[in-house]
């Protein structure tokens, strides 16, 4: 999508640190317009006009927001956009700036330095929101010019690439995103566990457990299950070369875009990675 390049000249960002994964804040506290993206209290912060989102806790928020407008669309109609998080024909998200209806790409795995430069327009900019005004260009140039040299942002790890990197590819078939789940990582995780303790690489536990038993054994009530898979020989891998090893798989990817399925949770244990996922 061509409305989908940044204007902006965005200055050179350095990680130095790690900060806690999420931390409770009172909307009460906040002091956001509808339609904003901000960075407080070390979260990023999205607020609608009757709920207020944080995008820290949960990455996946960002697609599961995400509206989807055809270029055309976008074109014509702006103003109905503004304040938004959209996505484009090939899954690309972006997010439209409430005051004037510029278009900023949210870029993938470095999705937070998206949402940095992002807060920090909305940040220094006036906070009327209406139509499209290019006077107001200049200032989110010179608000992206001022960005720290150096900012401490969260740690993003190699299962929320790869969470991400799942639901990018099921927004490119129109299929709606996955739900994290936390019982699901968990098993995930014990698979993950069990098969770097013991040495094997099965579906079927050296026990004789079945996937579906063994989420039936964690009290998880499910319709329809199904279990991925992957050893590795790289401890350094990275995400997309673990997802595309699924992903060249007929059976793991029929698992990755089915519609049977709702929620997910992934994990890993040294070269052995789980991806569970469920319908209730």
């Amino acid at each position: 999508m061509k409305n989908f390049n940044s204007k902006f000249f965005v200055a050179s960002l350095i990680f130095t640190g790690v900060f806690g994964f999420f931390s409770f804040v009172r909307a009460a506290d906040l002091d956001l317009a509808n339609g904003e993206i901000q960075f407080v209290d070390e979260n990023f912060y999205y607020q609608t006009s009757d709920v207020l989102y944080n995008l820290s806790a949960q990455p996946t928020l960002l697609t599961d927001l995400a509206v989807f407008v055809s270029t055309a669309d976008l074109e014509n109609n702006l103003n109905q956009y503004l304040g938004k998080i959209i996505k484009d024909e090939q899954g690309q998200l972006a997010y439209v700036f409430p005051h004037n209806g510029v278009v900023k790409t949210i870029t993938y795995p470095d999705w937070q330095l998206s949402l940095w430069e992002i807060s920090n327009i909305n940040a220094s900019i006036p906070r009327d929101i209406g139509g499209v005004d290019q006077s107001v260009e200049l200032e989110i140039q010179e608000a992206a010019n001022i960005l720290p040299a150096q900012i401490v942002l969260p740690e993003i790890t190699v299962i929320q690439q790869l969470t991400d990197l799942v639901n990018q590819e099921r927004a490119q078939y129109q299929l709606p995103a996955l739900l994290w789940d936390e019982k699901l990582a968990s098993v995930a995780q014990a698979k993950s566990d069990e098969m770097n303790q013991l040495k094997y690489f099965a579906h079927v536990s050296p026990d004789g457990l079945t996937p579906g038993q063994r989420l039936s054994q964690s009290g998880y009530n499910w319709l329809k299950m199904g279990e991925n898979l992957a050893h590795t020989v790289d401890s350094d891998i990275q995400a997309v070369q673990v997802f595309q090893l699924w992903k060249n798989s007929a059976t793991h990817y029929a698992n990755i875009l089915s519609k049977d399925f709702q929620f997910f949770g992934i994990a890993r244990q040294g070269n052995f990675w789980a991806q569970e996922f469920a319908r209730k």
